[in-house]
């Protein structure tokens, strides 16, 4: 008897939040502020604005790689138990077919066997 596949996805493999990297972007996106104490400038509305795009494009580009990832994850799990339910179908019709095939094949030589038989 043939055993289907293992196709199993290990939990192991789901993407650990990189929160030091995501820190120091944001950091570094706020390097702007950061004057020397000699130099006491208040940011301009333009410096903010700038700043805080800088901020959304570094925290969107986090979010679509672990977006990605994790959809790409999800994904796979998915697949797998398609697949593992899809070829288990294949396998119990295909088995069905080659039961039938050989029941036949059995009874026509049978029967052959028979007709020989019988005109002796």
């Amino acid at each position: 008897m043939h055993v289907a596949p293992n196709l199993a996805v290990s939990q192991e493999h789901l993407p650990e939040p990189e929160d030091a990297l995501f820190v120091q972007d944001v950091v570094e996106s706020a390097a702007p502020l950061a004057k020397t104490a000699s130099a006491p400038e208040l940011p301009t509305q333009q410096d903010l604005v700038d700043i805080a795009q800088s901020m959304q494009a570094n925290v969107m580009a986090r979010l679509d790689e672990a977006l990605e990832e994790r959809l790409h994850y999800a994904l796979a799990d998915m697949v797998q138990l398609h697949t593992q339910s899809l070829y288990q179908a294949i396998r119990a019709d295909v088995e069905r077919l080659v039961s039938s095939a050989v029941h036949d094949a059995i009874a026509q030589e049978l029967a052959h066997m028979r007709s020989q038989t019988g005109q002796l």
